[in-house]
């Protein structure tokens, strides 16, 4: 759990009391490598954070799977489509490693935000940032020929080009396998 207390107080800091709540609502799980954490066409009721391991949330279109959202270590993740709008979701998220994954519920986050002020800050600004980080992927896809996309992915996720197949990176940067690979051989 510190790596969560030291993630959320890096943003601004905690009374005992929420401390206290977050860690009695806490759900701490280990799953192994390949575990699907959730399933597209359900309502995702938890925002999630990672204590330790890797993920990835897709969507499946044209029989294709598509990669929207890289989750690492010390980073809070979500079905983003659901867990707000209390909709099913059209995303995945699948463990790519063996992971710790602390999970919070929806209505516990809820309680957190309306009985401590400074946690309802720091899902504000996590939720900025998160949304920071969405903007700069669409600008990247956007923007970018795949060279530029791939070196922005290496600033990115500096330690993931080895953790991850190479089939998703391709996914995640939106180019085809064939096209990673001639930009890899520059490397």
């Amino acid at each position: 759990m510190q790596s969560l207390f030291n993630f959320l107080e890096d943003i601004n800091r905690l009374p005992e009391e929420a401390k206290a709540l977050i860690l009695a609502k806490t759900k701490i799980n280990k799953y192994p490598k390949g575990h699907l954490l959730f399933h597209q066409g359900q309502v995702c009721h938890y925002m999630y954070f990672m204590a330790n391991g890797l993920a990835r949330i897709y969507h499946c279109k044209e029989d294709k799977e598509v990669i929207d959202w890289l989750a690492t270590s010390g980073n809070p993740f979500t079905a983003i489509d659901s867990f707000y709008s209390r909709q099913p979701s059209r995303y995945n998220i699948e463990l790519l490693e063996n992971s710790e994954v602390y999970a919070f519920l929806y209505d516990d986050l809820e309680e957190l935000y309306r009985n401590f002020h400074a946690f309802e800050r720091i899902g504000r600004l996590i939720t900025m940032d998160q949304f920071l980080i969405l903007q700069e992927r669409i600008d990247m896809i956007q923007f970018q020929n795949a060279q530029q996309r791939y070196e922005t992915f290496l600033k990115r996720f500096p330690n993931l080009q080895n953790r991850l197949q190479l089939t998703h990176i391709a996914s995640y940067l939106g180019i085809s396998l064939e096209t990673l690979s001639r930009i890899r051989a520059k490397y």
